[in-house]
């Protein structure tokens, strides 16, 4: 498509202006509008891709029924009539605005009203408690110990109490750390 001293489109070029001329450069529409060459091109490119249509167009199978696309709709009320979703919607947020003023507005006891006689009942048994921690923490050992060594108030020393609850910041040999055949003494 090269003339003498003409440089002519190329075919990618004459499609581009089949879609749309505005597609090339200024140049080449001005070209394409001046060389009968490469319009009587363009024109022929046409006729063809139109046959091609019409060709396509003829031996295409028919639509045996015409497609309908649905209105997409959600599933969940999607056929209730608008009037009853309203009604709906309506009635929902009276019912929740009832809730809430009445939640709101009722009085509300979170524990028994505090009377003196509760207040003592509750003071004593704190005292109670706190008695028996003093009480461990001068003595650890339970009762049941005082009465097999038969004294009451005896004060152990720091010996007695490492035989009883042996220390593990001093090594104590322990069933894990023994090992076959060792002797311990």
């Amino acid at each position: 498509m090269r003339g003498h001293d003409v440089d002519h489109l190329k075919s990618n070029q004459i499609f581009q202006a089949i879609v749309d001329e505005k597609d090339l450069f200024a140049d080449q529409r001005v070209h394409l509008n001046q060389c009968q060459l490469c319009r009587s091109e363009k024109t022929r490119l046409e006729t063809e891709l139109y046959r091609l249509g019409q060709l396509a167009e003829k031996h295409a199978p028919k639509n045996r029924r015409q497609v309908v696309l649905a209105e997409p709709s959600s599933r969940f009320m999607g056929s209730i009539p608008r009037f009853w979703k309203m009604s709906l919607a309506t009635a929902v947020s009276l019912a929740f605005l009832t809730v809430t003023i009445w939640w709101f507005s009722a009085p509300r006891q979170m524990s028994p009203p505090i009377n003196g006689k509760t207040v003592q009942i509750i003071m004593a048994d704190d005292a109670q408690f706190m008695s028996e921690i003093g009480k461990m923490v001068e003595n650890a050992l339970p009762e049941v110990y005082f009465q097999i060594l038969g004294e009451n108030d005896s004060i152990f020393n720091d010996a007695f109490m490492e035989f009883m609850i042996p220390s593990t910041e001093n090594g104590a040999i322990t069933y894990h750390l023994v090992q076959k055949g060792q002797v311990i003494c």
